[in-house]
């Protein structure tokens, strides 16, 4: 194959491939095999299997808008298509992709950080109900824009689609205008309107259109975004682009320069949480936590977005979710309990995402038994419970904002309930990262890192997101509070998860029965009282515990009248004061600050 000489051929062969290696984006987006058509003869030599495929046609001027892709099934189609493109432009070239089905949706991602979604192949390009989000804009170096033919002063443009369950297809990088604004609008300086006109579809008599439109004219794109070919055109010749609502003759647009600040309401937030209660799908579980992760670390700027509460809402319910599948998959392994019994994983991540509230209301429930229950080495007990009661955590927090009196929402509280989430993304289970079922920490870094492009990447569930919250005609008034279960639980004043237990089994006697191999066994002469210790568990020591206290012999047979299922007997932990035993006794250590 001959080096491309297009600039869209050349950000599709060269471009795209050195921005997964630039910032290390792994499996998060897939790059589709393109073959480049220059002659005649390039066609003949392309095998029978790569038919049926996408053809683009691509000018050797950069241009908004040219001849029409479409899906050629043979090589006769092709060369009709190619034809065409060299009779536009002489020296133009095709690139022919795989011809992927049922695309839900596409995005553009401007390096300024402009992010426009919209339904189907072109949604996002072609002005379709699409929409805009500000997200974290990112840098490109000289060299990178050299190599694809960008010009030092453009913002570099990604494009991409989304096909149901197989994850985002990069499928263009190209050159643009620079769109550092946050409003649906674009709207270069203060204008008395004139006259308002609609994009034309045939984007080659657009371009031309723009050029000749007189001072005073506005353009109101319906369904379009900012990043649309047609938007774009306005913007490069300064030309006023409306997609909020249609001005009308004689009005005054003001420049929108200035940032506004949306205030998050009670109404946005409950869509937001209801959109994601009904969104079930399994084989998303990876991309609804990317999903979250985005929403958090682009939160400055799409705080911005008149939808931000509908995001949020969404956002924390999904990860409420997903670690609510989680767990309940860890409890499955309980051997003194029917709830998912003998049930594969994936089939009780299924009914936790299907079922509404209805394990979230759970989570209290098995981060008891979590610390009550017997568990096999490697399963359960407390870095699970940890994991569990966060969820809960996070759950109640999700009802008090979705039941708040007040219309609206303060920064406190969004910041309280981010708090929690963000304690919870490092947590471990007995073995590994507990989110590693689902994703790796590179998606974390990832998202870290290059928060724009993370949030290009899940694109389509913004727009599940959107397209559902603006579908919701009833909401439930209020969410049923899970009922209060007592756990041994609490967080102490560095905010770390702690709780204090004695295990009578193993602290009774000091000398094993030489017949039975017990310790605490009536026959057994050698016996002899040990003085026992109560221990302190913290988070992120697996299943071991801190440190230790030891507590009188008066004290532990008062203990041993309350042992567990596990041989534990759990203490409650009184806040700014101590562990309170059976005898009275308060102990000091560092208290809790607050409970679930």
């Amino acid at each position: 194959m001959s080096n491309p000489v297009t600039q869209k051929a050349i950000g599709i062969l060269t471009g795209i491939p050195k921005i997964s290696s630039m910032f290390d984006c792994g499996d998060f987006f897939h790059i589709p095999v393109h073959k480049l058509i220059q002659t005649e003869e390039d066609i003949a030599k392309i095998a029978y299997y790569f038919f049926p495929g996408f053809a683009r046609g691509a000018p050797l001027t950069p241009m908004h808008g040219f001849i029409d892709s479409k899906i050629v099934s043979n090589a006769e189609e092709l060369k009709k298509l190619f034809k065409e493109v060299k009779k536009a432009d002489p020296a133009g070239e095709v690139l022919l992709g795989p011809a992927l089905s049922n695309i839900n949706s596409s995005a553009v991602y401007t390096s300024s950080g402009l992010l426009s979604i919209g339904p189907g192949n072109d949604g996002a390009t072609g002005g379709k109900n699409s929409f805009s989000l500000q997200v974290t804009p990112i840098k490109f170096d000289a060299s990178f824009l050299n190599e694809v033919k960008i010009k030092q002063e453009e913002a570099v443009y990604l494009e991409s689609i989304f096909a149901t369950h197989k994850g985002c297809y990069i499928t263009q990088v190209r050159g643009g205008p620079a769109l550092n604004t946050i409003s649906a609008d674009y709207i270069p300086a203060d204008i008395k309107v004139k006259k308002v006109i609609v994009p034309d579809e045939d984007l080659m008599a657009w371009e031309k259109t723009v050029k000749t439109l007189k001072p005073g004219t506005v353009v109101y794109g319906n369904g379009y975004t900012l990043a649309s070919h047609a938007a774009v055109h306005c913007i490069l010749h300064k030309i006023p682009f409306i997609t909020s609502a249609k001005p009308s003759a004689g009005s005054v647009l003001k420049c929108n320069e200035k940032e506004k600040i949306n205030k998050l309401t009670k109404e946005g937030f409950r869509k937001g949480v209801s959109c994601a209660l009904k969104m079930t799908d399994r084989e998303d579980l990876g991309v609804y936590f990317r999903y979250c992760l985005s929403i958090l670390h682009n939160w400055a700027y799409l705080r911005k977005h008149p939808q931000a509460d509908v995001m949020l809402g969404a956002c924390v319910t999904l990860f409420v979710k997903l670690c609510a599948a989680l767990a309940f998959g860890e409890y499955r392994h309980n051997n003194s309990q029917t709830m998912f019994a003998n049930r594969w994983r994936e089939d009780v991540y299924s009914s936790v995402l299907s079922n509404g509230t209805k394990y979230l209301n759970k989570l209290q429930f098995i981060c008891k038994n979590f610390c009550v229950h017997d568990w096999e080495s490697g399963f359960g007990g407390l870095p699970w419970a940890s994991c569990a009661w966060y969820s809960a955590a996070i759950w109640n927090n999700i009802i008090k904002l979705y039941n708040k009196d007040s219309k609206t929402f303060s920064d406190k509280d969004v910041a309280s309930l981010v708090d929690y989430i963000n304690r919870t993304m490092n947590l471990v289970h007995n073995n590994a990262w507990w989110f590693d079922k689902i994703s790796d920490k590179d998606a974390m870094d990832f998202a870290a890192k290059y928060p724009g492009l993370s949030a290009f990447t899940v694109a389509n569930i913004f727009f599940r997101v959107k397209s559902s919250a603006d579908s919701v005609k009833k909401i439930k008034a209020r969410l049923p509070q899970p009922k209060k279960i007592e756990v041994p639980l609490v967080l102490n004043s560095k905010g770390k998860l702690i709780c204090a237990y004695v295990h009578p089994r193993d602290d009774a006697y000091n000398v094993k029965c030489p017949k039975c191999g017990y310790y605490d066994c009536k026959h057994n002469k050698n016996r002899t009282p040990v003085k026992s210790t109560l221990k302190i568990w913290q988070e992120g020591c697996g299943n071991k515990y801190h440190h230790s206290i030891k507590i009188t012999q008066k004290e532990f047979k008062a203990i041993r009248k309350r042992e567990s299922n596990n041989g534990r007997v759990y203490f409650k932990i009184i806040p700014n004061k101590g562990i309170a035993l059976p005898t009275g006794r308060i102990i000091k250590c560092e208290g809790a600050k607050y409970d679930v």
